[in-house]
């Protein structure tokens, strides 16, 4: 990853001492006429001695000011970070937006206005379109003329108070330690706010969220500070003590025909099609999520019986349908999944699935995986195996069932679309098993009989502090446990049992060894090992076994600790793997 260098400005007494310098230099500048001016006595026969003593004296005098200037000392320094910006602007929405979206936008705006309105819910059913209002209102020109800063937070059902800390921290660009309290940042997100009239957009709540316990200072009438929210539920909003709730309703059919004709192109006009795509429209229940993923699924699509067996699932009893997930909008995405062209692009998409709700997936580490676990062909060259994965990352966001992130390396899934994956992906869904508590705050591990049906498991980012001795895990591709800081030991028999795993990542961890028992990971293709500060070393079995030898292509290590990086430079010199990628991303 390229990091920026943050945006710098002059501090204060920088920019006096620059005001000083530049009066100086108009000083010189008109002294230095004065000189060239020849000067006569009275009667014009001679230089004027005295006024040219006058001027020297003002020479002298000068050139005192300006040693002292040339000596200053900055107390504080020269530069300070750049404030952050009023507005951070999000994607714009389709400027094909209905209607109806526009007016409950301006009925938000009307509340916003309203001087005795300091906190609004934005509330409906998954896939309306909340976070698309959200979105409006964030870019809206106004807004930045009105609040000193507008802060945008993604909650999410994972959410924790050190989770929303640090992203306000990042937002306002004040450093937070990760051994800080949560009552110590909060303090300092009060001092930081203090005086501030902030415009708060939570998107995505599903429980009360105490604002003050996070560090911001109570929105009220006299600070002119204001909280919008979204929710699915109304209750949510009323338990977070807003003043105004705000619906966001479903399409009126024409406006969903509408965007749907717009969306998939001239064939929903066709004499023979338009019948079955208007009852597929009905079946999208009005929903902006729904209707866009049957445009990404049927777009330019001109063979009828498509279209027929599109409607036939659609009217289907569902198979699965998990809480807080519509059934028509369960079954909108789950038919559009169903249509993906091949199997490759279904696996890549509920590999997705494994990662945090609302989180951006940087394509590269995404892919990466994908090779290691051979979900594509192995007769594929390097090249065309990059333009396949790059095509199926296309394929997907075309479909709408990923979004395309401002960074063109990343990739994100919609919440909803990811309750659909993790439906068909558990123990009752249709797909292989995954096991994911992904960005879920818990110090439990689920039980070991949940990890032996698993062919993914994931525990990204959830506090894990401990592992089984032993889990029986057959099935095991692949095992992501990545950023959790407070996992420090691998039990020495954790891996005897997963003679099928490939992909391996324990970066953000703060591990001081791997077990020996690693040494039974006979497929494994790629162990990731990013920012593991306090790993000492590999273990020897690396250097004694040929690990990886089962000829299945390239075995990447990435590492950054220095102790490890000449043990890699070894295993690669001595033909144990076939290639050494470090990193400090």
């Amino acid at each position: 990853m390229t990091w920026l260098p943050k945006l710098k400005d002059p501090t204060q007494e920088c920019v006096n001492w620059r005001n000083e310098v530049a009066k100086m230099e108009n000083k010189v500048a008109t002294l230095e006429q004065e000189f060239n001016v020849e000067k006569k006595c009275v009667w014009g026969l001679c230089p004027n001695i005295f006024e040219h003593i006058k001027l020297g004296k003002l020479v002298v005098n000068m050139i005192t000011e300006i040693d002292l200037l040339m000596e200053k000392k900055f107390e504080n320094g020269f530069l300070v970070d750049s404030p952050p910006d009023r507005v951070e602007r999000r994607p714009e929405p389709p400027s094909t937006l209905s209607s109806s979206a526009h007016h409950t936008l301006d009925m938000v705006l009307n509340k916003l206005r309203d001087e005795s309105t300091q906190k609004i819910g934005i509330w409906g059913m998954g896939g309306v379109g909340k976070t698309t209002i959200l979105d409006l209102l964030n870019n809206y020109p106004d807004v930045k003329t009105i609040f000193d800063f507008v802060i945008w937070v993604t909650v999410s059902k994972s959410w924790t108070i050190r989770k929303i800390q640090n992203e306000v921290g990042m937002r306002l660009s004040i450093a937070i330690n990760a051994d800080e309290s949560n009552d110590r940042v909060a303090s300092k997100l009060f001092t930081g706010l203090e005086g501030k009239k902030y415009l708060l957009l939570l998107d995505d709540v599903w429980d009360e969220v105490d604002l003050k316990v996070v560090g911001f200072p109570n929105a009220n009438q006299q600070n002119g500070c204001k909280v919008i929210l979204t929710s699915r539920k109304k209750e949510v909003c009323r338990k977070m003590g807003t003043d105004a709730e705000v619906p966001v309703s479903i399409l009126p059919n024409e406006e969903a025909w509408e965007m749907f004709s717009s969306g998939v192109g001239h064939v929903a006009t066709l004499s023979t099609i338009k019948p079955y795509a208007q009852d597929i429209v009905t079946k999208c229940g009005g929903l902006p999520l729904a209707v866009k993923v049957v445009c990404g699924a049927l777009r330019k699509e001109e063979n009828v019986y498509v279209w027929k067996n599109f409607l036939r699932k659609l009217r289907s009893p569902a198979t699965s349908v998990i809480e807080d997930l519509n059934e028509n909008v369960f079954k909108v995405l789950k038919v559009s999944y169903d249509r993906l062209k091949n199997i490759d692009e279904k696996k890549c998409l509920l590999f997705c699935g494994l990662y945090p709700e609302d989180s951006m997936i940087k394509k590269s580490r995404l892919i990466g995986y994908w090779k290691s676990e051979r979900i594509f062909s192995g007769k594929l060259t390097l090249e065309q195996a990059l333009d396949e994965r790059e095509a199926i990352l296309q394929a997907l966001i075309d479909a709408s069932l990923l979004e395309k992130c401002d960074k063109d390396d990343s990739v994100k899934m919609h919440d909803v679309v990811r309750d659909m994956v993790l439906a068909i992906t558990s123990l009752q869904g249709e797909e292989p098993t995954h096991l994911v508590q992904a960005g879920i705050s818990s110090e439990k591990i689920p039980e070991e009989v949940e990890w032996k049906n698993a062919t993914r498991i994931s525990f990204m980012n959830c506090g894990l502090r401990s592992l089984p001795e032993s889990p029986n895990c057959p099935k095991l591709l692949t095992l992501l446990l990545q950023g959790n800081k407070n996992l420090k030991v691998i039990p020495e028999t954790f891996f005897n049992n997963m003679p099928s795993l490939r992909v391996l990542d324990l970066s953000y961890t703060r591990i001081k060894s791997l077990p020996n028992s690693i040494s039974k990971l006979d497929g494994l293709r790629e162990l990731v090992l990013l920012d593991c500060e306090d790993l000492e070393a590999l273990p020897k079995e690396f250097e004694v076994h040929s690990l990886f030898g089962d000829g299945g292509g390239t075995i990447i290590i990435i590492i950054t600790t220095t102790t490890t990086t000449t043990e890699c430079k070894q295993l690669y010199q001595s033909n144990k793997i076939d290639g050494v990628r470090l990193s400090t991303n």
